[in-house]
């Protein structure tokens, strides 16, 4: 299971919390 760039990203922004709000 290689990490795909939308993986990566879904990552890091959940880390700024901000998961939802620009990533719907």
């Amino acid at each position: 299971m290689k990490r795909t760039a939308v993986q990566y990203i879904s990552s890091v922004r959940t880390r700024f919390g901000i998961v939802g709000k620009n990533f719907s």
